[in-house]
């Protein structure tokens, strides 16, 4: 049993049921963050302890780390046999737990900078502008430009050797997620290339909602079943971005009983629902163009995140036997059960920056670490009602006292255990937090009033503890690690490269280098060629590897590339461009049609503005034309400087100029 830290009650029984003296666990307690999903650390806490005796088991420790270095190794160890032991944070660390330097490779190369742990800390003043989450993420971009700048040396496990530090070394991490999407915009701010690692609520958008409506519809149709059901599945779909009805349309259709022969209703009787489940589902998607109609909502490119693994649902259950009843009961199923349905978004980058809370770093690894939120309170579960059901203490009543409902023994006994996992977990969670470093922590944080502890923490004062920033300021050997640090920030990352503003006539966009246009909203297309939905092991490896080209293109650096497509496609350009701009994305009015694309690169000049969009190989195709072309119109009409448009093929390394008509 592998993570056997974060076996729960039910699982300790099944596995129980079925072993027979043949039981291996693997486990690190002090990685067990996961109490939320009913894992329970005392089931590995006791067999620890008792195999430490040699009752019934046999307790194997795995100290030595081959991860760290010894500086970092040994940070670590300073600050967790002050702050976790048995009774909290659930192992003995100074005893048992302190992890031994076993990586000698390290030690192969002389390392040119100080390795230690840093703290970088900052004023806070009442009469602040900015958060601590903006300072903090400022002093990091800060940090993070010289270090790549100035060519910041870290160890590479594969050749054994130092090299320059990459923006795909370092980390950035919290522990919540409700600040990530700011830390993105910072770091672009700054021209850091960043990812997001982190999950969201598939059945909780829109978009989704919309298509889980029409699928039922198409149920409904097909099945010649037109009650309430029908109704609220007819309106919704009418009302949504994929048809635009307005609600007297829709209100006619409704009770004039006109729907039979509206559009909705003929596209539904064309969906055959008895294919397999994924075939169904493109089907709906292409018969209603709904990729088309992604134009009438904002974020078009999580939104065919989202669709992609809507339709990976639909290959999985498929595999079940799912029909398409059955899996609209599922996503319905799991609604009611408000059992979130998650899926993962832009989990991938070449280069970049990852941004992740401490969970999702679980497991993973990386040379430069920084830990961020410190001050953030703990989310912790109110535990104030009266009433309680527990396992330790059973059904915990109150007593009745003058007429008042008042807390027994029990509760008592019970807030302080609750207390005590609680922080225990905490506690833990900053060790998974620190552990993810292989060679410089920095930890960012307001020091103010810091009052150390000389040895181990009294436990009346880890009970609480109600921040990470309450843990680190406890113990007093933070002060030989602090670096003090000004802070530059800017309001100006809170600019998107496309924002609306009120107009008295129209709505303008503001163009982050400056360029201006006004649009009205009428009528949609958008400039690319049809995609077929079904395609062939061979299309899908050609579109994975054609994925993988455009994030190296994106997150390389272009004035210094490290990737050889890039060197090959600057051969071919001029090199003294002003700006980079990559996946630029942007809409248009022209003829009273609203136009959207995203162009895969921008290189702007003084006087001239290349676009150019990249192919694997063929870059003869027609339809390619129109689509460059349209591109080029948006750009003319937003600048005064030449705009040329190229098509790029990677594979051969050839450009063509794409001329008007």
């Amino acid at each position: 049993v592998d993570e056997y830290q974060d076996t729960s009650d039910i699982q300790e029984a099944f596995i129980s049921y079925i072993s027979n003296n043949n039981l291996y666990m693997v486990g690190d307690i002090k990685q067990s963050i996961y109490r939320f999903r009913n894992a329970n650390p005392y089931i590995f806490q006791d067999k620890y302890n008792k195999y430490s005796k040699l009752d019934g088991g046999i307790k194997i420790d795995l100290l030595k780390n081959f991860r760290s270095r010894s500086e970092t190794l040994d940070n670590i160890n300073e600050i967790f046999n002050l702050i976790m032991d048995d009774n909290i944070g659930n192992a003995n660390y100074i005893r048992s737990h302190n992890m031994i330097y076993g990586n000698t490779l390290y030690d192969n190369e002389d390392t040119l900078h100080n390795n230690k742990m840093e703290v970088y800390t900052y004023l806070v003043n009442e009469d602040d502008k900015y958060t601590k989450e903006e300072k903090e993420l400022f002093i990091i971009s800060n940090d993070i430009s010289d270090k790549i700048n100035n060519k910041y040396q870290v160890f590479d496990k594969d050749s054994g050797k130092l090299r320059d530090l990459r923006y795909s070394d370092i980390c950035i991490i919290t522990d919540r997620n409700k600040y990530l999407p700011d830390y993105k915009k910072i770091l672009e701010y700054h021209k850091i290339p960043s990812v997001l690692y982190v999950d969201y609520e598939l059945t909780d958008n829109m978009v989704i909602l919309a298509i889980k409506n029409l699928i039922s519809l198409v149920i409904y149709v097909n099945n010649n079943v037109y009650d309430d059901k029908f109704r609220y599945a007819f309106t919704s779909v009418a009302r949504s971005f994929i048809f635009c009805y307005d609600d007297n349309t829709i209100y006619h259709l409704i009770t004039d009983k006109k729907y039979y022969n509206d559009n909705i209703v003929k596209l539904c009787k064309e969906i055959d629902i008895d294919k397999a489940l994924p075939v169904i589902i493109n089907d709906i998607l292409n018969k209603f163009m709904i990729y088309d109609k992604l134009l009438n909502v904002a974020n078009v490119k999580e939104n065919i995140v989202r669709i992609n693994n809507l339709i990976d649902i639909s290959n999985n259950l498929n595999d079940l036997g799912y029909s398409l009843i059955d899996f609209i009961d599922y996503l319905n199923e799991m609604e009611e059960l408000e059992i979130p349905v998650k899926y993962s978004l832009n989990t991938k980058g070449n280069n970049a920056v990852k941004i992740m809370n401490i969970h999702k770093s679980k497991g993973l690894e990386f040379s430069l670490c920084y830990y961020t939120g410190l001050h953030n309170k703990f989310t912790i579960r109110d535990i104030s009602s009266k009433f309680l059901v527990t396992n330790k203490y059973g059904l915990i009543l109150p007593y009745v006292s003058d007429d008042l409902l008042c807390s027994n023994i029990l509760k008592d006994l019970y807030t302080y255990d609750f207390y005590k996992e609680e922080v225990s977990e905490k506690i833990r969670l900053f060790y998974v937090a620190l552990t993810r470093c292989r060679e410089k922590m920095i930890i960012l944080a307001n020091l103010d009033n810091v009052d150390g502890y000389n040895g181990l923490v009294p436990d009346n004062i880890r009970l609480k503890y109600r921040s990470f920033l309450d843990i680190f300021k406890s113990i007093n050997i933070i002060n030989k690690y602090i670096v003090s640090k000004d802070i530059k920030c800017s309001k100006d990352y809170k600019k998107l490269s496309i924002r609306e503003i009120d107009n008295k006539d129209s709505k303008e966009i503001i163009i982050n280098h400056g360029l201006n246009i006004k649009y009205e909203l009428i009528d949609d297309k958008r400039f690319s060629k049809d995609k077929v939905s079904i395609l062939q092991d061979d299309e899908i490896k050609k579109m994975e590897y054609g994925t993988k080209i455009h994030e190296i293109f994106e997150y390389d650096d272009f004035k210094n590339p490290k990737s050889n497509y890039v060197k090959n496609l600057l051969r071919l350009i001029d090199n003294n461009f002003i700006n980079i701009y990559h996946e630029y994305e942007f809409n248009y009015v022209s003829d009273n049609k609203n136009y959207y694309g995203i162009i895969d690169l921008m290189v702007e000049y003084d006087n001239v503005i290349y676009i150019i969009d990249y192919k694997l190989k063929d870059i003869s195709d027609i339809e390619y034309n129109k689509q460059l072309l349209g591109y080029k119109r948006y750009i003319l009409s937003i600048t005064n400087k030449d705009v040329k448009a190229f098509l790029y093929s990677v594979i051969d390394n050839t450009l063509r100029e794409v001329l008007d008509e």
